[in-house]
Order: structure tokens, then C-alpha cells, then sequence
């Protein structure tokens, strides 16, 4: 007998559509529910029989489909979210033993300041700020510290480390930010401005949303309406940082004896590449744990739901090849343990939500915010071939709810809907530090009204909105991961 508390839920990427890898390092996967399932098409036998019975029932059709709901998390759906957008993400530089000791980050502390690694130490650059992490017991190699210097081999900049020769299998080092030295970094009308640093060699992507300022006095701006969520404009110069969403109260500021730190993302945008997973359901409340393979799983539709009161949830649904034979042997050779980012909730941990490059969350705060996006995918049979052939790219679309209420900050949005004028919504979430943001760069709100359901309620602007492909991205999507935040 078994419960759905001892249902593990685990998957991999494939190479080749349908087919997992040999021996594949699983990656358990946190989730709330799950209707993933195995759908044959049977026909009768039409064959006439003298004694009136059923001759056969044969099986001529099958796929894959469900999905699986779950609560949002720092970094526990990343990749399923990727293939959603038919895309991989593109990351800040990053070095990582990933579950084997002393692979890649090979010293921490043996000479002062530094981190040893196996190669590829150069992409961390002067400015740089990185965040070590992982390097337990050696509590003081776990820190956020700003580059210095780099070679080949190694990163230089920490302070306070311990000799560590052989860090441990969760060590890791992340480029989270960069930090200019005292006074060096202004900031402008139109953004940024630096002379010591050089903005196109820090990785920077136009239309990333940043993060201004950091914990301590020293390191935001005296202006306390620069030290917020901002989004680069445009393409960067070696000395200027283009940037819009300004906040009210935005302002020059020479950031005079300030060593200002400004926090960037890893990005996503909407592509064309079908990625294609397997998962595996693990039954694991029997005497004997039976295992269950699902197929060349493609990810169709993703959504997110933002409600008052509650905690920020998702779900997902997928069309899919074929099922395995289910057995008592796992298919992992090594099951990668699964995130243990707290859950974000509506309330403390949804920073801002935008539209059309204002904060309306809270001027006219939000009732609700619904996005759902889709693929479209289709299905493709052949003679020969039991369930999918084929599955085909379908178009891409965005589309959701807003819900705030009908007040005079709120009015533009409905003029904007009645004139049909085309706007923008972006909205971060953050929660100990990790944080995210989604952007739809262009979108038109439709087919809602302000509305009083019943005696002594507010009246709610009830509206629908549809992404589409922004002439400036050429995309409809821009989502940013951030590894931390101060």
C-alpha cells in the first residue's frame, strides 16, 4: 500500500526526444500535486462472433499528458520553466563542484584572498561581486565579495578566508552584482555612469531588471529612490548604464564616498528550441518502491497565479512520448537532492508589480495577477509508430488576469484598454535574498470593466491582457533570476 506523501517526483533532460541518458543524475523536483499520466487509445474489434463476445480490444493510439502543480520557489522549477519558454537561460559567470569534492573550485584561502579553480577564473572580472557559498564547515569562505583580480585559476578579492584545500562538493562561487569603488559610481538622469569600471565587460544584457543599493549606508546611494528595481534600457557603453522604469524621485546623485553595489540577473527570454525531459514517478510506500518512466515530456503550458493572501503558486502541463514499464529499479544512478528555497508568498515577498514602467502595486494596489503561456505544441502520428511520431512547435502566446482597484491611479489602465493602447506589466518577487522578475514587454489589457459585485465591497477593475512579440526585445517574455540580493 502506498500514499501520494511517498510519491518522489524526479527528472532529466534529454538529448534525443524520447530517450533519457544512460545513466542520468536526477534532479526531485518539489510539487504539490501531480495528474501526469499515460493515455492509450483502444479500439474494439469489430469482428462479428457467432457466440456475440468482444474478440479483442487493440491498443492503436498513446501519449503523454498532465502535469504537475506546485508553490514557487527560488530555483526549484528553473529548467521546467526554460523549457516552457523554449529556451535555456543565460547565466552569469559561475563555478560549481556540483556534488563531487575538489572538482572544480579546487582551494579556498591557501593563498590569501583567493579561490583556486580548475579554469575559467577570468570571467570573473575587476568589480565583479560574487557570492561564495557552500564551503561548509569553513563558514567564513561562504561570503559576498567584490573581484580584485583574476587569472586563469584563480579569483581574487575575498577577505578573512580559511585555508579550505579541498573544498566540498557544494561549494560554489556566482557572479551576483557589481560593485564600483568609492565615489565611482553616479548616478545620471537617463542611469549609471562609471570611469574605473567598464559596463561592456560585466556581462550586462539590455532589458535585465537590477537591483540599486546594497544593505550597509556606504553602499547605496544617499538618494534613497535610486536604491530600488530598475531595468536596463538599452545597450551598455564602457562608462554609461542605460536604464528606464525610473521610479518618482529618481535624481542625479555623485554617489560621493559610496562604494554602490548594483545586483544582476541570470535572463530568459521566450525562443524557438523544444527541450524535451523525462520524468519519473517513484512509488515509494511499498515493501519493494516501484518506479514509473514518462517520456520525451515537453512542457506546453505554464502558469503563475499572484493572489492577496496567499502563497504564489504554479502549474504545469506537458504532452509527452511514452511510458516505461514500471519496476522496482530506479532509473538514476544519483538523485540530486531538491531545492530548499523557502516558498514566496503574496504578501512579504512581491516587491512591485509594474505597468507601463510604473509602480502601480502601490499607488493602486493589485487584487490579483494571473500569467499563463503557452506552446501550442501538436501532434504528429505515423503508420509504424505507437502514440507520437512528432510533437510540433506551436505559436507562442501570453496571455492573463489583473485585478486592482478602481480608483484614479487605476483609470489610465482602463483608457489604455478602451483605446486599445499597448502597455507593459513586469512584476519581482524576492524572498531571503533570491529573487525574480517577469516582464512582458509589450501586452494590451482587454475585455474588463470596473465592477461592484455586491453591497459593501470595493470595486474591483476586473481585466484580461495579451503579451505579444515587443518590436524592441523581439520577444514576448523577459524573466531574471537572481542567486541574491541585498
Amino acid at each position: 500500500m502506498t500514499d501520494s506523501n511517498l510519491v518522489q517526483f524526479s527528472l532529466v533532460e534529454e538529448t534525443t526526444w524520447g530517450t533519457p541518458p544512460a545513466t542520468p543524475t536526477m534532479q526531485l523536483v518539489r510539487y504539490t500535486g501531480e495528474d501526469l499520466r499515460y493515455s492509450i487509445n483502444n479500439v474494439q474489434s469489430e469482428e462479428i462472433n457467432s457466440d456475440s463476445q468482444v474478440s479483442d480490444l487493440i491498443q492503436v493510439d498513446a501519449r503523454v499528458n498532465g502535469g504537475y502543480r506546485f508553490e514557487l520557489s527560488y530555483g526549484a522549477h528553473d529548467e521546467q520553466i526554460a523549457g516552457a519558454l523554449r529556451n535555456s537561460w543565460v547565466e552569469n559567470p559561475e563555478k560549481d563542484n556540483n556534488g563531487t569534492a575538489d572538482s572544480i573550485i579546487t582551494d579556498a584561502g591557501t593563498t590569501a584572498g583567493t579561490y583556486t579553480v580548475a579554469s575559467g577564473g577570468a570571467s570573473f572580472i575587476l568589480g565583479h561581486l560574487v557570492r561564495a557559498s557552500g564551503f561548509d564547515p569553513i563558514v567564513a569562505n561562504n561570503q559576498i565579495f567584490r573581484v580584485s583580480s583574476s587569472t586563469a585559476t584563480t579569483v581574487v578579492g575575498a577577505t578573512g578566508l580559511t585555508a579550505q584545500a579541498a573544498p566540498p562538493a557544494a561549494a560554489r562561487l556566482k557572479v551576483v552584482g557589481f560593485q564600483g569603488a568609492s565615489g565611482d559610481i553616479t548616478a545620471t538622469a537617463t542611469g549609471l555612469s562609471s570611469t574605473a569600471l567598464n559596463f561592456t565587460t560585466l556581462g550586462l544584457r539590455s532589458y535585465d531588471m537590477i537591483k540599486i543599493g546594497g544593505t550597509a549606508a556606504g553602499d547605496r546611494f544617499a538618494t534613497e529612490a535610486l536604491n530600488t528595481w530598475v531595468r536596463i534600457s538599452g545597450t551598455p557603453t564602457a562608462t554609461t548604464l542605460p536604464l528606464d522604469n525610473l521610479p518618482a524621485g529618481w535624481a542625479t546623485d555623485a554617489g560621493t564616498g559610496k562604494t554602490i553595489k548594483v545586483w544582476t540577473p541570470d535572463q530568459i527570454m521566450n525562443g524557438a528550441t523544444l527541450r524535451s525531459f523525462t520524468v519519473e514517478k517513484g512509488y515509494l510506500g511499498v515493501v519493494t518502491p516501484l518506479y514509473i518512466p514518462l517520456n520525451g515530456i515537453i512542457w506546453d503550458n505554464l502558469s503563475l497565479n499572484i493572489e492577496p493572501g496567499a502563497i504564489v503558486t504554479g502549474a504545469m502541463t506537458c504532452l509527452g512520448k511514452a511510458a516505461g514499464i514500471a519496476s522496482t529499479t530506479a532509473m538514476g544512478t544519483v538523485y540530486r537532492a531538491a531545492t530548499t528555497g523557502d516558498v514566496i508568498n503574496a504578501v512579504a515577498d512581491v516587491v512591485m508589480i509594474s505597468e507601463g514602467g510604473v509602480v502601480i502595486s502601490t499607488a493602486t494596489p493589485v487584487v490579483g495577477w494571473s500569467i499563463q503561456t503557452t506552446n501550442s505544441l501538436f501532434e504528429g502520428t505515423a503508420v509504424g509508430v505507437m502514440g507520437l511520431a512528432r510533437v510540433g512547435m506551436g505559436t507562442f502566446s501570453a496571455t492573463g488576469t489583473l485585478q486592482a482597484y478602481f480608483e484614479t491611479a487605476s483609470l489610465a489602465m482602463y483608457n489604455k484598454m478602451i483605446a486599445g493602447t499597448a502597455t507593459s506589466l513586469a512584476a519581482v518577487m524576492r524572498k531571503n535574498g533570491a529573487a525574480y522578475a517577469i516582464q512582458f514587454p509589450k501586452v494590451k489589457l482587454s475585455a474588463g470593466t470596473p465592477s461592484a459585485p455586491g453591497r459593501d465591497q470595493f470595486v474591483i477593475l476586473d481585466m484580461e491582457w495579451t503579451g505579444m512579440k515587443d518590436p524592441t526585445t523581439g520577444k514576448t517574455v523577459v524573466m531574471n533570476r537572481f542567486d541574491y540580493t541585498e
